[in-house]
This record gives structure tokens, sequence and C-alpha cells, in this order.
């Protein structure tokens, strides 16, 4: 379960699927008394990690007193943190101080830095220079992939100089793009060469590659090009039951959603839930509702994948053509 402790970021990139959230006119931090709600729900849970988003969450101003308040709950194996590792000295120092008492793990999403102003490129590399070299759980990162002409050789440089040893990939999710006669095939088969590309880190650099909850289609790739990435890197495509479990994102006022791509904006509070059973069952009644009659595209009915999961094999927010009449 996801907290969102801010709903703004000082990154304003295009392809950012949460941009409705982003560009938000009310900017919002997470209170105290509300933090200690959701790890008090977390508690009586059972639900033993703590996973901060954003926004772009190291711009709570009260960050370090949310991570003061998780060590006293003495309950917590570790914090998860989403950031874009544009932050200051400051909090890469808090960060490793506080590793020593609790497990802080970074999943950092580090974007084309030929996209990104000077000043918040610099924190970046430094952040990855103290990090790597300070903070003895750093050694994932996360990349987008927006352009079928991305210049992989700028995440190698990263890959090499600061010993990273795992990578969280995926391909941008256009929904804002995505119509009936949204081109499904063509726009996901174009990424095919630099995917083929990427899953060769495996074999130059021993890292491994999976991609996040977005799975990619396997339809959209040659049989050739599947057969050779599995082969090298098993891992690569994730897991196709992702989403078989709720997980679920809770905002800084703690409203609740299943997933920022699959759920409209929901006013249910995580307070209004007893427990997470409940929560869980509520959001699948909801999922079931909103795709029983939808599928990413007319080939997936027959396809085997469609008919062992009763879905695609991509995100759910491709789920957008009605089911055609038996």
């Amino acid at each position: 379960m996801n907290l969102m402790i801010n709903n703004y970021c000082n990154l304003h990139c295009s392809y950012c699927f949460a941009q409705e959230e982003m560009n938000s006119k009310k900017a919002m931090n997470i209170t105290m008394e509300d933090f200690c709600k959701y790890l008090d729900f977390l508690k009586s849970n059972n639900l033993n990690d703590v996973r901060l988003i954003g926004g772009e969450p190291t711009l709570h101003p009260d960050l370090g007193k949310l991570i003061q308040k998780i060590i006293e709950y003495k309950c917590f194996n570790e914090i998860l943190i989403f950031t874009n590792l544009t932050f200051n000295h400051e909090i890469a120092e808090l960060l490793v101080k506080q590793n020593e008492k609790i497990r802080i793990i970074l999943l950092p999403n580090i974007n084309d830095l030929d996209l990104i102003l000077p000043n918040q490129r610099e924190k970046i590399l430094n952040n990855l220079e103290y990090l790597s070299q300070n903070l003895n759980t750093f050694d994932r990162i996360s990349i987008n992939i927006y352009n079928p002409n991305q210049d992989l050789k700028k995440w190698e440089d990263i890959i090499c100089r600061y010993n990273i040893q795992s990578i969280r990939w995926s391909i941008v999710a256009p929904n804002y793009q995505i119509k009936e006669d949204f081109d499904f095939y063509n726009y996901f088969h174009q990424f095919q060469s630099l995917l083929v590309e990427m899953a060769n880190w495996k074999l130059k650099y021993g890292i491994d590659l999976d991609s996040d909850c977005a799975n990619f289609p396997f339809c959209c790739l040659d049989d050739w090009a599947l057969v050779y990435i599995e082969k090298i890197s098993k891992n690569f495509f994730g897991t196709l039951n992702t989403c078989e479990n709720i997980v679920g994102d809770v905002a800084p006022d703690l409203t609740t959603r299943e997933c920022f791509v699959s759920t409209d904006k929901n006013h249910v509070k995580l307070t209004d839930f007893e427990n997470f059973f409940q929560f869980n069952a509520y959001y699948q009644d909801i999922r079931a509702e909103r795709f029983k009659n939808k599928v990413a595209r007319d080939e997936c009915i027959k396809c085997p994948t469609y008919l062992a999961y009763g879905r695609s094999c991509c995100c759910f927010g491709y789920q957008v053509k009605e089911k055609p009449n038996e």
C-alpha cells in the first residue's frame, strides 16, 4: 500500500501518468496526524513495509519527522521511497543516517539527463555518487522508456559508474492518447529493438532487469525477439499476475484508489476500511465491474494468456475496447 505524502513534483515529465494529480491547483502535504493513521492501519494489518510516493516525496517539508515516526513505531522492517533523486545533499545525509536505525531503500527514477535543468542534473549525479558509496541498500534504479530512439548509453554509464545491480524498466503508458482506435500494436512494437538492446545489459554487466506493473504485451514482439530476451534475461518481463492483488494508493488526505492508471479518483478514505481485506474486496469489486466487458485488442479474446488470466497481459489501463459479442 503506497502512501502519497505529497502531490507535487519539481519535474514536469511530459510522459508522467500522474499529470492530472501533479497539476492540481491545491498542493497537499500529509499531516502528522494522518500519517499516524496510515501507520496504524499498516500495523493493525501486519503490513511491515512503508512505501512512500509523491509527487516527489523528498519535497515534503517534514520528511525527517515522518521517517522518525516510522522508526518510533518499532514494528516496521523497511521504508521504500520512490524518488527522482533531485533532492539536496541534506536529504541524502538524512537517509544514510536513518538507515542505521531502519532499512531504507530508494527506487530512483532516472530521467534522461539531457531533458533536466542543469542544477537538477547536478543533484542527481551528486546523489548517485554519494548514495552508491554510503547507503548500503542503494543498487537499484528505475528508467522510463518513452521514445524508441532513446539513447541507452547514458544509462549504461550510470550502471557502470555507480555499480547498479538491478533496473526496473517501463514503457511509458500513453494513457492520455488512448482512444478506441489507438494503434496498440505499432505503439509497442516500435520499442522492440530498444528492448533487445536493453536486455543485453544482462550479458554485458550481469545486472537484473524487470518491468514494472505495466507489463509489456507479448503479442507486440516478434517471436525471435521474445525468445531471445527471455533466454538471456528471464525476469525481464516481470510476472503476468502483478495485478492479481490490489496494492492501493493513498493520497495525502487519506482518500484511496486502486492505482493511478486504472482507477478514477475515489472519495473513500483509508479510515473507512476496518482492515486490508475489506479494502482489497472493495477495489476488486470496482475492478471487476469496470473491466468485465473490456479488452485491450480484439486479438486478446483468443489469446492463451487472456484465456488463462481473464485479461490481456499488459496494464489494465489499456483495456479500453468493448469485448465483442460471443
